[in-house]
C-alpha cells in the first residue's frame, strides 16, 4: 500500500491493513477448524488463498484487472 515508505502510512492504510488482518485470521481459523487440515503445505496454500480472497473482497487494485493485485500480494 505504501511500498515500504512507513513514512505514508495514514489512519486510511492502517485501518485497510486491520481488516484484511482480522478477515485473514477470522476466515484461516474457520477454515481450518471445518476442513482440518493438519499438513503445513495445505496449511500454507490455505492461508495464501483466504488471503487473496479478502484482500480482493476489502482492498481497492491499484494494478490491472480487479484481482490481479489481491493474488500478487
Amino acid at each position: 500500500m505504501v511500498q515500504g515508505n512507513i513514512a505514508q502510512v495514514t489512519t486510511g492504510h492502517a485501518l485497510t491493513a486491520l481488516k484484511v488482518s482480522l478477515g485473514v485470521l477470522v476466515a484461516y481459523v474457520v477454515a481450518k477448524k471445518i476442513l482440518r487440515v493438519d499438513r503445513f503445505w495445505k496449511t500454507l496454500v490455505l492461508l495464501a488463498a483466504i488471503t487473496a480472497v479478502i484482500d480482493f473482497l476489502i482492498h481497492p487494485t491499484h494494478v490491472g484487472e480487479a484481482w490481479s493485485e489481491a493474488v500478487l500480494a
